[in-house]
């Protein structure tokens, strides 16, 4: 019994991770773009006399960093690892040759964005009823100035 939920468990476990890994941005990456990319890496890594953990290396293809901010985020001690400006603009140019990254659109962007329009129209729907309600102040002063033309309401 205890054998079939070990089955059980790792049968969900991979079903998890392929779902997991499906939602990253390299999914749309073949073996060849990333057989190249890990070619390129380990020339540049030999070239600089560095090296990149595996770890890094999944999160240079997930999240494509572009500048030496970003990569300092990626990889750990990254300027003091590499602080030849020359090695680091390297490092961009072969992370840039990747694919670019697919869009990821999230649900919940998408009902704020629906929300926001929703508000949108209720804030135009209230100017309009500001505009009505000024528009009605405006006559009842118009009346009061006439009533005191006449002569009723003045001292």
């Amino acid at each position: 019994m205890a054998y079939l939920n070990r089955i059980e468990n790792t049968i969900y476990m991979k079903t998890k991770l392929g779902h997991y890994l499906n939602s990253l941005p390299c999914r749309d990456q073949t073996q060849e773009i990333i057989a190249n990319f890990f070619s390129k890496l380990e020339h540049w890594q030999n070239k600089w006399h560095t090296s990149i953990e595996p770890a890094e290396l999944t999160m240079l293809l997930n999240l494509r960093p572009t500048s030496d901010t970003l990569l300092s985020l990626v990889l750990n001690g990254f300027l003091d690892r590499v602080p030849q400006v020359e090695a680091r603009t390297e490092l961009v140019t072969i992370i840039q040759e990747l694919p670019q990254a697919p869009e990821i659109i999230d649900e919940d962007e998408d009902n704020e964005d629906e929300d926001a329009i929703g508000d949108e129209e209720e804030n135009e729907a209230s100017d309009l009823g500001e505009e009505e309600r000024d528009h009605e102040f405006d006559t009842t002063a118009a009346a009061q100035r006439d009533q005191d033309d006449d002569g009723y309401g003045s001292d």
